[in-house]
């Protein structure tokens, strides 16, 4: 079953916003920007293979993402918890 050309478009429009734009992306694939522009336009599909890597790279950057902000959630957990003992410690 062949994915309709509209979730290709979307998952490479996902993709340039993820890394920063569609010279990081075409960067990153090794292709020209004019290939990703065509792409995104529906002028021309990419390969299987390179649609693939475009799939790589939104599940990489969807990590890292997540890794941040559970680093972040993490980090104002423990800042909230030494403000809450700091508190604790030093009543008014």
């Amino acid at each position: 079953m062949q994915q309709a050309p509209e979730t290709h478009v979307a998952s490479i429009e996902h993709a340039v916003a993820l890394v920063g734009g569609i010279d990081a992306l075409a960067n990153r694939l090794g292709v020209a920007v004019d290939d990703i522009t065509a792409w995104i336009r529906g002028i021309h599909t990419p390969s299987v293979l390179l649609l693939l890597s475009v799939y790589d790279v939104v599940i990489e950057e969807t990590r890292q993402l997540s890794r941040v902000a559970m680093a972040r959630g993490l980090a104002e957990m423990a800042l909230a918890k030494a403000a809450a003992q700091a508190r604790a410690s030093h009543p008014e």
